[in-house]
């Protein structure tokens, strides 16, 4: 191309520098690189820098070298302020006028074909996102280099990386001293979330602590919860493998449905299905999502999965009810909009192929078109009896000074929820820092009574039981 034409672009994600020097091989001429990003002061065609380029050229001819401009972004004209003509006049046409190779690696947002000067001298190359196929090849090759401790088809699911991204990964992993697949996994992660601030200010990411082990369901929910764990780490198999990819071309997102009475674990689960996946939670923030303003809802939302479907955390709707709600009759313009919103939200969910959770209190008030997209909807219930002591026994760690508590009449005389006996652990152990005494049942039984009222259930005294002498 560089033969008949001198000025190249290559737009795309990553890889744009290794296919020039590959280019520059082919040509067999040396390479002169040129970062824009420190470069910002000779952009303009009146700079009083103009010279730089022309001292460029002349070093590029003597040198009988291409030239490569790369970190040209959109972001930068705007904080330049300048236009691409200007930036053409000054920089690109004294490489055409010269006839020296030129290639500019820019971000897919920038364009120069529009100028009609640079029509017979312009080429285009658009370099598009790397396949999972590709991932695991890179990851592989990377591997057997330097023996790096991956499941390389996991990360290539797991980790959206360009090649150029994979590359700095390893750098870092190597220069770290650390070799565990942990600390490859870490180092991942935070090339995926920093410098995503403006995505982050609609959610929250998190690191998830709890896992499977803390979590007390029912066996057929924890089975389900490891499949939901198979689908989002092994569904490449499905799709490629198996050949699934035929019949679904698109709906690939594991869609997984939480619903039941406050405090019964809902989002707990969130949280323990992030980190058996050993990746981050992307709490959404849907006081920042919604917005009054028509459209703002849809962009923030676009916002959110588009950062989602690059770095692929566990996608986490709390409340969903308030955004994934029923369609209802079009009497205003204000319905009209709001049914548009919802119809948005369905078909961006088609299109995601990673993981989404929703959590609701009232599962009636779903759209049934939601519902029906949910490969996976899990039932909560209040806990039984046996189910309370156990959580009463796990919200009371070893370290925690105390006299003989009485779980068994704790667990059958309060038809508490897990989140509620969170609480009424919290309140009492308080309680006991302030009365510089071990944890009781006195401490623990007046948290009792303060849920109640609380919760304006009625307090009696017959409910103390055989402790109704204490309480009075």
């Amino acid at each position: 191309i560089l033969f008949e034409t001198n000025i190249l672009q290559i737009r795309g994600a990553g890889g744009r520098r290794f296919l020039a020097r590959h280019i520059a091989h082919l040509l067999k001429k040396d390479m002169i690189l040129i970062d824009m990003k420190k470069c910002k002061n000779v952009m303009a065609a009146d700079s009083d820098e103009e010279h730089f380029w022309n001292r460029l050229v002349h070093a590029a001819f003597l040198k009988n070298a291409v030239v490569c401009l790369y970190n040209i972004t959109a972001s930068m004209f705007s904080l330049a302020q300048i236009d691409t003509s200007d930036f053409i006049s000054a920089a690109i046409m004294p490489f055409s006028g010269a006839n020296i190779p030129l290639i500019l690696c820019t971000d897919t947002k920038v364009l120069f074909s529009s100028d009609g000067r640079l029509q017979p001298h312009l080429h285009q190359i658009t370099l598009g996102e790397t396949t999972r196929q590709e991932r695991e090849a890179v990851f592989h090759g990377f591997s057997e280099l330097y023996h790096l401790p991956i499941d390389c088809a996991y990360h290539s699911v797991q980790y959206q990386l360009t090649a150029s991204e994979i590359s700095d990964a390893v750098v870092r992993w190597r220069c770290s001293g650390q070799t565990g697949p942990e600390d490859f996994s870490a180092i991942c992660n935070d090339l995926l979330y920093n410098d995503k601030n403006h995505e982050k200010t609609l959610g929250q990411i998190l690191y998830p602590s709890v896992g499977f082990e803390d979590l007390i369901l029912p066996a057929p929910a924890k089975k389900i919860l490891e499949q939901i764990c198979c689908g989002a780490a092994k569904g490449y198999r499905l799709f490629e493998e198996w050949n699934l990819k035929r019949r679904y071309p698109y709906g690939r997102a594991v869609t997984v449905l939480l619903y039941g009475p406050s405090g019964t674990g809902k989002t707990m689960t969130a949280h323990a299905i992030a980190k058996e996946l050993g990746t981050a939670l992307y709490q959404v923030d849907l006081s920042h999502v919604l917005d009054k303003y028509i459209g703002e809802t849809e962009k923030h939302l676009e916002q959110v999965f588009a950062f989602a479907q690059k770095a692929r955390p566990v996608l986490f709707f709390d409340e969903a009810d308030s955004l994934f709600g029923k369609r209802g009759e079009v009497k205003d313009g204000k319905d009209r909009y709001a049914n548009m919103e919802v119809s948005y939200i369905l078909q961006r969910i088609e299109q995601f192929d990673g993981i989404v959770i929703l959590a609701t209190n009232f599962y009636s008030g779903i759209d049934k078109a939601f519902l029906r997209r949910m490969k996976y909807a899990i039932k909560y219930q209040s806990p039984d009896a046996a189910m309370r002591r156990s959580i009463w026994e796990d919200c009371l760690p070893p370290e925690l000074p105390r006299e003989d508590l009485d779980l068994d009449y704790l667990a059958k005389q309060f038809d508490f929820t897990g989140g509620i006996i969170k609480n009424v652990v919290y309140t009492s152990c308080v309680m006991a820092v302030h009365d510089r005494k071990k944890l009781c049942m006195e401490h623990v039984l007046n948290a009792v009574r303060a849920e109640y009222e609380k919760l304006e259930r009625p307090v009696t005294d017959d409910m103390w039981g055989e402790y109704g002498e204490m309480m009075r």
